[in-house]
């Protein structure tokens, strides 16, 4: 197997080290959870001067958001790799760019690849990408340049209603709607459109809009990836104008790849929180959530220590379990509260180093191995089963680095490369278990891969695979679930009528949640993050009064 050429000799770096010192028995605020979430809320909350700990249950704060050193020292994202929604506000009011928070490019182009060599290259021009969809299918062209600028208005409403501020809804009636209210600045027209996607399935929508199955693999693979849904599975169709919900300098929709990989942004955020005096410690689990008088008091560690706090913040998905154990443990009624149960992940992320690049891969890019909507449910059919597919979709990026070095840079491309891939449909609890059968499912990546990019496995000399279970083991992801929320129908219903719940607990005062199951949206974005602290520093201002 090509993959035992080197032994697999991989280092996860380190954002910042812990800040040494006894910790104080008291804080104005405690954020649980050290992801983009948790460090955004704590750096805001220090800024306005509290008192502000974090505390990371793993030994790296993070997240999914971490950068992994690979034998040769080459950098490569260790999750997630790419940026598409990160809060601008953060961004600009942190200063994370003054703090090294860098992209290499602000809008990537996507190339799908289809199984006769064919390629579609969708980038932030679409006069260039309806020029790529004519070489294949003129009649498609022009129907997704209409499409899509139909499609990109509600993008630009849900971006703008996403990064609202926190709202309590007191009214009944509220609280009781099921239908979402449409993003705001939608016109009639726009709103029959959010409707339809949002009972619709991609599958069915892009079969009806388009001929050419590499287009409809290419958009129906984003409306999936993450997930453990089909393509054919109601109201996917509206994660389309989700996915594109995100601007940056590149545009609307565009995708960011960060200079250093993802660990360069929880690096950040660290630094602005201790800048302001925040703290944080890494490796201490919070086990047990302490409230008096219905208002929350303090946080209990796994080591029996507990610590007092005026505001605690859980920042991480699945927070919903202790609250449900502090409320067993104030009424004694353990059917009081329920917290959803959230599936398990079917992602995998692999991580590879290579000893260059072959030839068929052409641009700077981000690859999508999806060629079909058959494609995409031949993939995810067996993961129902517990089982991966012979033929994987997956999204492919190559992050190789210059070392600066005046002869290197002469060369067309450094001696190592890296391919940080997400391979979807790797289901978590997988029959047989995955220690047995880590060979079998890179040997079928790495053919598939050299199917669609000829000579690529050839070039791979060692690397890391990442299963859902290893995600959750070794960065915190609950269940491995690369994405929390579905953003269909269902969850923005939620999110819409319970986003007062959302941020502040309505059960414990004092008590606010901002993880990642927090957000309709999905992918890096720090958003419930700043949204729990101008939450949490309004209601610190009115303690005390009448």
């Amino acid at each position: 197997m090509i993959w035992q050429k080197q032994p697999q000799s991989t280092t996860a770096q380190s954002a910042i080290e812990s800040p040494k010192g006894e910790l104080k028995p008291r804080y104005d605020v405690i954020v649980v959870g050290g992801g983009a979430n948790g460090l955004t809320c704590a750096a805001f909350a220090a800024r306005a001067g509290k008192s502000v700990l974090l505390l990371e249950a793993t030994e790296s704060l993070g997240g999914a958001c971490q950068t992994l050193a690979l034998a040769s020292g080459q950098k490569i994202s260790r999750a997630a790799h790419l940026i598409r929604h990160l809060d601008a506000r953060t961004v600009r009011k942190l200063g994370l760019a003054r703090k090294g928070f860098r992209f290499e490019t602000q809008s990537l182009p996507t190339i799908a690849l289809g199984e006769d060599g064919s390629r579609l290259c969708f980038s932030n021009s679409l006069t260039a990408t309806g020029g790529s969809i004519v070489e294949v299918n003129e009649r498609d062209a022009e129907r997704y340049v209409v499409l899509y600028r139909k499609i990109e208005k509600i993008a630009r409403a849900i971006g703008r209603d996403s990064n609202r501020r926190a709202r309590d809804y007191t009214d009944k009636r509220a609280t009781a709607r099921l239908w979402p209210e449409y993003p705001k600045g939608l016109s009639r027209a726009s709103q029959k459109l959010f409707q339809e996607l949002a009972v619709s399935s991609i599958g069915h929508y892009l079969e009806r809009e388009f001929e050419t199955p590499l287009l409809r693999g290419a958009l129906a693979f984003d409306a999936v990836m993450g997930r453990s849904l089909s393509p054919y599975w109601p109201g996917t169709a509206l994660n389309w104008p989700a996915s594109l919900s995100g601007r940056m300098k590149g545009g609307q929709g565009a995708i960011g790849l960060p200079s250093d990989g993802m660990g360069a942004l929880p690096l950040a955020l660290a630094k602005a929180m201790l800048r302001h005096g925040g703290t944080f410690r890494t490796e201490r689990k919070v086990t047990r959530l302490i409230a008096e008088a219905g208002r929350i008091k303090a946080v209990e560690l796994a080591s029996g220590a507990t610590i007092e706090a005026g505001q605690v913040v859980c920042a991480f998905g699945g927070a919903d379990t202790l609250l449900q154990e502090l409320l067993v443990a104030r009424h004694q009624t353990p059917g009081l509260f329920m917290p959803p149960v959230m599936p398990k992940g079917t992602t995998a992320k692999l991580n590879l180093e290579l000893d260059g690049l072959p030839a068929s891969v052409t641009a700077r890019a981000r690859y999508i191995i999806a060629p079909s909507l058959e494609a995409i449910e031949q993939a995810f059919v067996p993961s129902k089963y517990g089982r991966f597919s012979s033929e994987p979709v997956m999204e492919v990026v190559f992050t190789g680095v210059h070392k600066g070095d005046a002869e290197e840079e002469k060369d067309a491309q450094p001696a190592r490369q890296a391919a940080s891939i997400i391979v979807q449909f790797a289901p978590y609890d997988l029959e047989g278990g995955w220690e047995s059968q880590r060979d079998r499912f890179i040997a079928r990546c790495a053919a598939t891969l050299d199917r669609y990019l000829p000579g690529l496995a050839a070039r791979i000399v060692g690397g890391e695979l990442l299963t859902p279970a290893d995600l959750e083991e070794k960065l915190g992801i609950m269940g491995g679930l690369w994405h929390f929320h579905r953003p269909v129908i269902q969850s923005q219903a939620e999110f819409d009528r319970d986003h007062g719940r959302g941020i502040r607990s309505r059960e414990v005062e004092g008590l606010y949640l901002c993880g990642g199951d927090r957000h309709p949206g999905a992918g890096v974005r720090g958003t419930s993050g700043r949204l729990a602290a101008e939450a949490l520093l309004k209601d610190a201002g009115k303690i005390g009064r009448k």
